[in-house]
């Protein structure tokens, strides 16, 4: 299957039919809405709106450009539809190079077929928000204002009661600093590295990044 192929496969599988769309920019998270819940997965878009209100009690703290960072946020999970049995092949069709573990962890390859469904199911053209969606999960080095801010609000929204701890001081040092918040962490993730199911290479260097970060800021 050739890549335009590939993007007509795509859109019949995972779009919205015109009788279910409010319009592709008009009204994102009414469709986001009707997409996940017409792939059952109405937890995901309720995971999704807790994300949304954690990155609006952000802007007291942090100044950004809330509705294009909003984008990033809504789309972020969009992914999670993707079967398990079908994630790695759409991946690696749109050229993503397979970081080792994401064969046997292929959960974690949600976030690129999230950018992926981003740009071909909804629209979206903005490479900052594409970059942001893709290393939601991982984080990477070097990231952007946009990548912490959906990396971040990802996390506190989280409610489980065996991440409250972390959240919780995740929490109280995001009101004064976005890379305080994502180093810790990481830092406790990488602390705790050997109890998941797989520790991915881009949040290895993203520690190392920001652990040099703060160390210089300090």
């Amino acid at each position: 299957m050739n890549n335009g192929q590939l993007i007509k496969h795509v859109l019949e599988k995972y779009r919205l039919e015109k009788n279910e769309m409010q319009g592709k920019h008009v009204d994102l998270e009414s469709n986001l809405k009707a997409f996940f819940t017409k792939h059952n997965k109405a937890d995901v878009f309720e995971h999704t709106l807790d994300v949304v209100d954690v990155l609006r009690s952000l802007q007291q703290y942090h100044v950004f450009d809330f509705e294009k960072v909003k984008v990033g946020a809504l789309c972020h999970d969009i992914g999670r539809v993707v079967d398990k049995n079908e994630i790695l092949d759409l991946c690696l069709d749109f050229d993503h190079t397979l970081n080792p573990g994401e064969v046997e962890v292929p959960s974690l390859l949600h976030q690129i077929a999230s950018r992926i469904l981003s740009e071909h199911v909804f629209g979206i053209t903005d490479n900052e928000i594409f970059n942001a969606i893709e290393c939601h999960t991982t984080l990477k080095p070097q990231a952007s204002m946009i990548d912490k801010l959906i990396f971040v609000s990802d996390k506190l929204s989280w409610k489980s009661p065996e991440h409250s701890e972390l959240v919780n001081t995740m929490q109280r040092l995001s009101t004064r600093s976005l890379d305080e918040t994502v180093y810790h962490y990481l830092k406790n993730l990488y602390e705790n590295r050997h109890r998941v199911a797989y520790y991915h290479k881009w949040s290895e260097q993203a520690y190392f990044y920001f652990k040099d970060r703060i160390t210089v800021d300090k």
